[in-house]
């Protein structure tokens, strides 16, 4: 077997960086000793110009150097076992991680007496593109629940894939456990209080290295994933991209809410500057070295970006013939757009909108919580006529109260909050409602610290809610859009900790615009939606 004889850093004292984990150099040789003899994986750590080793001894799984096959007692055809985290605190909780090319499923399973025995998985792939894992939850036999996440939702090419996997919650709330509720109102009355985080430094399940898998057949994609993806860019390497997260001790509380420490310490840098991108020099850090991919066959993002700019006032455009009086701005052939919520839909005017060309031709109407008594007058004042509904953040943050709002309260708000917009549109012909995915967060200090709860678990379950209103009014004027496709991926990367990244809030607000402007008759904006099948 490799790593015989280890050699370690001569340093007696100081510390080590290896990805969000610091070691006493005097303590390597007592963790490696009590390692091997437990578990019998040997870890040869050596950073600065040395390489990183990862040997398994156990004689049932052979040995791997940076090499993904790890063979276990089943054919490797049909899986592939992946090495766990060892420094991670749910590494006694996790009894397999593998993967299933066949079903294109990576599966953990838990161990029966596991502190964390039905956890919030979260997972990710990157290499030649991004992938979130759909995580469901199987019949576990006495050894313990096995949960598989899918990617065969995604749109993928075959190839080699880095896998991470994270444990947000010890015991999952979200959307995925109403696979075993007895019905949906038990699940909205589901108790948020206290929902704290698992310590995001150690809550990778996953190791550090030689989690990869390879994907053997290409896959189009279903649903909205058709649409578009995120692709590493030409000529970069492939590189495991890992969860970025703001330490507590990176923040502190200033009035009534968690801001960075200023100056920010230099060790804080190593956890929360992943994605940096030097367009001069030609260097792609993290989430930068990912560029979006749409799926249209004929027409590029430059051409529906111009043709934005130019459809209000473009008579060769082809939009359905209405009544002039049908609109408030005379002056224009489209409709008027309000975006209603706070930060995130104020950006979609003052900035996405912008940078899209179509400067003037959106107004934001502040609500930060869904409030049902005064939004149809705002409605009727700005005199909208297409409504872009956002509000999503407030409710999960610590302005919320000591906890967020309650599944049930938040759908039962924003139903009514839904109903006073539809009634103030009642008069107005060809006016419609449109809900996007709720926006992603990363695990900022205020989080970690559980003064906050703007966690994916969190907020897929809100986009779950809002699709359950969309469903039951059974009303065409309100529509559900699934963004999905474009956020998800990007979730830790929002620069402030709060907003998504310019170009994937430009790439959303495209995709809603398109939407809104295919239904309404334009040829080319239907084009977004048709992924080629070829």
């Amino acid at each position: 077997v490799h790593c015989k004889k280890p050699t370690f850093p001569s340093a007696s004292d100081g510390f080590i960086h290896s990805h969000m984990h610091f070691l006493k150099l005097g303590d390597i040789r007592t963790k490696l000793h009590q390692t091997s003899l437990t578990t019998g994986v040997l870890i040869c750590l050596s950073l600065g110009g040395f390489r990183f080793l990862h040997c398994t001894l156990n004689s049932l799984l052979g040995c791997a150097t940076g090499n993904r096959k790890v063979l276990t007692n089943r054919s490797s055809r049909l899986s592939t076992d992946l090495p766990i985290e060892l420094y991670s605190t749910l590494r006694d909780d996790v009894s397999r991680i593998w993967h299933e090319p066949i079903r294109s499923h990576v599966c953990v399973q838990m161990k029966e007496n596991a502190r964390c025995s039905h956890p919030a998985l979260h997972g990710r792939l990157s290499g030649l593109a991004l992938a979130i894992l759909d995580w469901t939850d199987q019949t576990g036999d006495s050894s313990g629940t096995i949960f598989c996440g899918s990617y065969k939702h995604s749109w993928l090419d075959a190839g080699d894939y880095y896998v991470e996997i994270n444990v947000l919650y010890c015991d999952d709330f979200g959307v995925k456990t109403l696979y075993h509720r007895k019905n949906i109102s038990d699940w909205l009355h589901e108790d948020l209080t206290p929902k704290c985080v698992e310590n995001a430094q150690y809550n990778r399940i996953t190791a550090l290295h030689d989690s990869r898998i390879t994907v053997p057949n290409s896959k189009k994609g279903t649903g909205s994933y058709r649409i578009g993806r995120w692709v590493k860019r030409r000529g970069l390497p492939s590189q495991p991209l890992f969860t970025r997260y703001q330490p507590v001790g990176c923040v502190e509380l200033k009035g009534t809410g968690y801001k960075p420490l200023n100056p920010l310490p230099h060790w804080c840098e190593m956890f929360t500057n992943r994605d940096a991108i030097n367009t001069t020099a030609g260097t792609y850090e993290g989430l930068q070295r990912y560029e979006f991919q749409w799926g249209m066959q004929h027409t590029t993002e430059d051409e529906l970006t111009t043709r934005l700019e130019h459809v209000h006032h473009d008579e060769s455009i082809r939009l359905p013939e209405r009544p002039q009086h049908v609109y408030h701005n005379e002056s224009s052939r489209l409709p008027v757009f309000c975006a209603v919520g706070d930060s995130h839909s104020r950006f979609l005017t003052t900035r996405s909108h912008i940078q899209l060309g179509i400067r003037g031709k959106m107004i934001w109407i502040k609500h930060q919580f869904p409030e049902a008594a005064s939004i149809g007058g705002k409605i009727i004042q700005k005199k909208c006529e297409v409504v872009i509904i956002q509000i999503g953040q407030w409710p999960t943050s610590i302005s919320a109260g000591s906890n967020p709002f309650s599944f049930a309260r938040y759908y039962n708000e924003m139903k009514l909050h839904v109903l006073a917009v539809l009634e103030a549109l009642r008069n107005i012909p060809g006016s419609k409602i449109y809900i996007p995915t709720v926006d992603l967060g990363p695990l900022m200090g205020a989080i970690n610290s559980c003064k906050d709860w703007r966690t994916p678990t969190v907020l897929r379950a809100y986009s779950y809610v809002l699709k359950l209103i969309v469903s039951e009014l059974k009303n065409k004027k309100v529509e559900y859009i699934d963004t999905s496709f474009i956020i998800e991926t990007h979730w830790d990367g929002d620069p402030d900790w709060l907003h998504l990244p310019e170009d994937v809030r430009k790439l959303k607000t495209l995709f809603i615009l398109a939407g809104i402007l295919a239904e309404m008759g334009d040829e080319v904006f239907s084009e977004i939606f048709h992924r080629p099948l070829d």
